[in-house]
């Protein structure tokens, strides 16, 4: 792949943004299990699914890329890419913290399919951490759903937290459960606005 650059585009192409897929396979899911210790005396167990499909979260209306402009006020939105010489390879966008929130959202992250498991979502990451850090907010919440295991791997292996399981969260993929981290950026210089 070569030398792999992280950039904030300002302004950010979303066009471009978005030409990086956010496909994968679902081969497995996250379900909630009642396990003492654990959040809320919830754990998640993973179960193989009885024929895998593909998701992909930009064919749902309103969440490709481009069209978030139109949902979204993106004016104060930051949007890092990750090159590998002139070719887009993956993207990361933050969010500033809400109003009464010391914490910033991971709005997304991805990487091509090709590229993954290279590296690229944890220089995202740290990358996204970095930002938050620097603009002095306490910390990244990020949410994935019960399909996207690896997501919710990656999520732990970068040190979230998981903060929350919400069953049926999302009306136009019912089912589905949302599951809410935490990062408390470790390791980077928040000042704690």
């Amino acid at each position: 792949m070569g030398q792999l650059d992280i950039v904030e585009e300002r302004p950010p192409d979303l066009e471009a943004y978005g030409e990086v897929p956010s496909a994968f396979l679902v081969r497995r899911v996250l379900v909630p299990v009642v396990r003492a210790g654990c959040l809320g005396g919830l754990g998640l167990e993973e179960r193989p699914v009885a024929d895998a499909w593909w998701k992909d979260y930009d064919a749902i209306e309103g969440n490709a890329p481009a069209s978030w402009p139109a949902h979204h006020d993106v004016s104060s939105w930051r949007v890092l890419a990750a090159l590998a010489g002139h070719r887009r390879v993956g993207g990361a966008v933050v969010t500033p913290p809400p109003a009464g929130a010391g914490a910033a959202i991971l709005h997304d992250l991805r990487v091509r399919p090709e590229n993954r498991g290279a590296g690229i979502g944890r220089a995202l990451f740290e990358a996204a951490a970095g930002l938050v850090a620097a603009a002095g907010w306490r910390g990244l919440e990020v949410e994935t759903q019960d399909v996207n295991v690896a997501a919710f791997h990656f999520y732990v292996e970068v040190g979230c937290e998981l903060r929350a399981i919400e069953a049926d969260a999302y009306p136009r993929c019912p089912g589905e459960a949302r599951l809410t981290f935490r990062h408390p950026l470790a390791g980077h210089a928040a000042t704690g606005r």
